[in-house]
């Protein structure tokens, strides 16, 4: 009996489709974290839902404070800079509101490649302004929670504790 329950949890771990996956980053807009940094009082927040099966990224941000209107706003991957360096761009965020102050919301798609290495982390979201054509303000991109467990490792537990309660009524 023990081999057949086995054999059959396999077989349902072989057999499982994929399903989206995604993750949630989340960020907080400083001056200080430019690649040069500045001391812009702009702030915000800034959510991004990324998923890994339909390759899209669903950006919800708020900003206010700047010292110069905003000309554009991107998401840049995958390594949290060091300073003066600047990554390539992977979504240009439009439409953008230009302003001192404004919010972006939309779902932007990309590659494979892009959205796994968010999900990898050390992306990071920047808004370019007339008066710092490098950014004025930026907020880098972290895991907003820990992921739930795959489907394997539930049938996982689940067998062990329908071993555990059966081994317990003998």
């Amino acid at each position: 009996m023990k081999n057949i329950i086995s054999a059959l949890a396999l077989a349902g771990c072989m057999t499982i489709t994929a399903s989206a996956a995604t993750v949630t980053l989340t960020g907080a807009f400083s001056g200080a974290l430019e690649a040069t940094p500045n001391a812009s009082p702009g702030t915000g927040t800034v959510t991004v839902i990324v998923d890994d099966v339909l390759n899209t990224a669903n950006v919800t941000m708020n900003y206010s404070g700047m010292l110069t209107a905003g000309l554009n706003a991107g998401v840049y991957c995958c390594q949290i800079p060091d300073l003066g360096v600047v990554l390539p761009k992977i979504i240009f965020l439009t439409p953008f509101t230009v302003g001192t102050s404004g919010s972006v919301s939309g779902t932007y798609g990309t590659t494979h490649a892009n959205i796994l290495s968010l999900e990898g982390g050390g992306g990071y979201i920047n808004i370019i302004t007339d008066g710092f054509s490098g950014g004025e303000i930026r907020a880098n991109l972290a895991p907003a929670s820990t992921p739930e467990p795959t489907t394997c490792a539930m049938i996982g537990l689940g067998l062990t504790a329908l071993g555990l309660f059966k081994r317990r009524k003998q």
